[in-house]
């Protein structure tokens, strides 16, 4: 069940995207929109990348730059890590997200699990 929840929610968040895209008038001003059109992917799927997206790309294309060190190094290494097998940086980026919130949402579950049965314990006793 967790997995359709997953799935469920990935899809939310596309089509979200996707209903966006075609709706709401596109004024991009963030930094380095024109970079986004290198990675031959649709709007929708690329729109998932702005703002901080692209410098954690950026990061992980070439290394930090000046304005860049806010961004935690872990999420650009894996990407770099990654492209070696994917080689497009988006695609692997939002993989590695991805999997990232599935990991994260099982962890969620079980904890919740664990906390559950220890609260019905408690309360039966």
């Amino acid at each position: 069940m967790l997995i359709i929840y997953f799935v469920l929610s990935r899809v939310f968040l596309f089509l979200c995207s996707f209903i966006a895209q075609k709706t709401v008038p596109y004024l991009g001003f963030f930094p380095y929109k024109e970079l986004l059109v290198e990675y031959n992917l649709p709007s929708w799927i690329s729109a998932l990348a702005n703002f901080d997206g692209i410098h954690y790309l950026l990061i992980a294309k070439q290394g930090y730059s000046q304005w860049e060190q806010a961004f935690f190094p872990l999420y650009p290494l894996l990407i770099k890590i990654v492209s070696f097998i994917i080689p497009n940086y988006l695609v692997t980026a939002l993989l590695i997200s991805n999997i990232c919130f599935a990991i994260g949402v099982f962890i969620f579950h079980t904890y919740l699990k664990m906390i559950s049965v220890e609260t019905s314990r408690r309360d039966v006793s």
